[in-house]
């Protein structure tokens, strides 16, 4: 009997390294990577919400403030405009963070009426 090491050294002598090639994604189906990919940038390439809710300003997100809704932010669209104090945006996952906000409060701890929301204790 031979050890586990020698067993390899000996199949790995039985092949012959291929030559590695570079080819286009749409042909490299059943094919091995010879190298690591690696991303050039971040996927989305902007700080996106985890959760549909209500992007607000740090200094707003206290337990049973009223705020009003002034717009939203779809999956992949920016809400134009800057929030003042007592505003949000209605955000959904997917969509970039409003400039000026920190937070993001999920719509199940929001109470909404009209154009108004509370946040929840």
């Amino acid at each position: 009997m031979i050890s586990v090491d020698a067993a390899l050294e000996q199949l790995f002598d039985l092949v012959t390294s291929m030559r590695a090639e570079t080819v286009p994604l749409c042909e490299a189906a059943g094919r091995v990577m010879v190298r690591h990919a690696t991303a050039l940038r971040d996927q989305p390439p902007f700080s996106a919400s985890a959760m549909d809710g209500y992007a607000v300003r740090a200094e707003d997100a206290n337990p049973g403030t009223t705020l009003t809704v002034i717009g939203e932010a779809a999956a992949g669209h920016r809400f134009k405009g800057a929030l003042q104090p007592s505003e949000t945006v209605r955000i959904f996952t997917g969509a970039p963070i409003p400039e000026g906000t920190s937070r993001i409060i999920i719509q199940e701890d929001v109470t909404r009426t009209g154009d108004q929301i509370t946040l929840g204790t």
